[in-house]
């Protein structure tokens, strides 16, 4: 084990005071880790007044901070709603919409169906005319409609043949 003298002064005393003879030098191991002492104890302070208060916020800051955090969440909350209620307004998702359906008065017409679930526009022209060729039938129903799906609730004008 090696061991260096030296006249390191103590951390208390100004650097250019010059060592007493009186003091013991400082010993100091090569390698050696040399302790610190915390900042409280060399400035002869301790953890009382300022810097207790700055070691714990104060119940505003908590509050503040309660309620930032509040209105970060709210903010979030809102705009997942916003960017779901949108993304479901393109592909049709809400509970009782009907895409593809006109809106608006429609003319009158002396029959009409209303579709049913299940129903097709075969499954419709057979309940029609259930004994004779319905292919002509077919055609004028999907005319009607316009090559749309058929949704239940739907009414849809029945044709008059020829």
């Amino acid at each position: 084990m090696v061991a260096l003298l030296s006249s390191i002064p103590p951390r208390s005393s100004p650097p250019s005071r010059p060592a007493r003879s009186s003091e013991r030098p400082n010993l100091v191991r090569v390698g050696a880790v040399v302790p610190l002492r915390p900042a409280s104890i060399v400035a002869g302070t301790s953890l009382h007044g300022a810097a207790a208060r700055r070691a714990r916020p104060s119940g505003a800051t908590f509050r503040r901070r309660r309620v930032a955090a509040s209105g970060v969440l709210l903010l979030f909350t809102l705009l997942v709603v916003i960017v779901v209620h949108g993304a479901l307004d393109r592909i049709g998702g809400g509970p009782l919409t009907t895409t593809g359906a006109t809106s608006g008065p429609q003319a009158a017409a002396a029959q009409a169906w209303v579709v049913k679930p299940g129903d097709t526009i075969w499954s419709i022209a057979t309940s029609l005319d259930p004994r004779g060729d319905v292919r002509p039938l077919v055609d004028r129903l999907y005319n009607e409609v316009g090559g749309a799906p058929l949704y239940p609730g739907e009414t849809i004008p029945i044709p008059s043949a020829g």
